[in-house]
């Protein structure tokens, strides 16, 4: 079985959409389900480090058929050449076998590098260029370190595959604590209609962020698919 680990239900829809035998697991936003000829998990492990840990923990010891482990989502660039929507291997925490999968099934469609987990959500350029330059990452996410450590510990080979949702010189339109409860884990829409009446001039760079990571889930999409069948 093959576990396709994520942050939030709103970046794996669209894997979970292509699901054959579809089933969701008790109550939770899980499921298991086909990919082809493989048998996978779509799991949920909400924002953050601590989180996560705590999450992938328990979900991986309720699935113990699980033979690898590709974490993936959103995250904001740190190489300024890195574009909206743009494919990123996390070199440094992939397993060389999976990477190596991965490279040749993606070829020149993906960059391979070192992936930064940070604390915090980074909103500002002056912040990613901060972590930029502390790390040397080409992007930044907020789970992947706590995911790679209980990999390394249940000796489960991983592949990191995150798509770019905002570049290194753009900065959030709307505060991302304005637009999402991270403690509920749910868009808190009021909050964020009533912060673009206030502020009207943030209204055309919040369309264009949210077109843009309605395509980035697409070429993350299309990518998962194909290594699903290869790894």
């Amino acid at each position: 079985m093959i576990a396709f680990v994520y942050a939030l239900p709103e970046e794996s829809r669209g894997l979970v959409g292509a699901l054959a035998d579809r089933a969701r697991i008790g109550c939770s936003r899980d499921f298991l389900g086909r990919l082809g000829d493989r048998e996978v998990v779509v799991l949920h492990t909400g924002m953050g480090v601590a989180r996560a840990r705590e999450r992938f923990a328990r979900l991986r010891n309720e699935h113990g058929k699980i033979r690898c482990v590709i974490s993936a989502g959103y995250a904001g660039g740190l190489d300024p050449s890195l574009a909206s929507g743009a494919l990123l291997l996390g070199e440094n925490y992939s397993d060389p076998r999976l990477l190596g999968i991965a490279r040749q099934t993606l070829g020149n469609r993906c960059r391979v590098g070192a992936l930064a987990t940070s604390k915090a959500m980074l909103e500002t350029c002056a912040a990613k260029a901060e972590v930029a330059k502390q790390t040397g990452a080409l992007a930044v996410e907020m789970e992947t370190a706590a995911i790679a450590e209980i990999c390394r510990e249940a000796n489960l080979p991983l592949l990191s595959v995150r798509v770019i949702s905002d570049t290194a010189g753009e900065e959030l339109a709307v505060p991302f604590s304005v637009c999402f409860d991270s403690v509920r884990e749910r868009p808190r829409t009021a909050a964020l209609l009533g912060f673009l009446l206030a502020h009207p001039s943030r209204i055309p760079g919040f369309t264009r962020f949210v077109l843009t990571v309605s395509r980035a889930q697409r070429v993350l999409t299309a990518a998962l698919l194909e290594l699903a069948g290869a790894v």
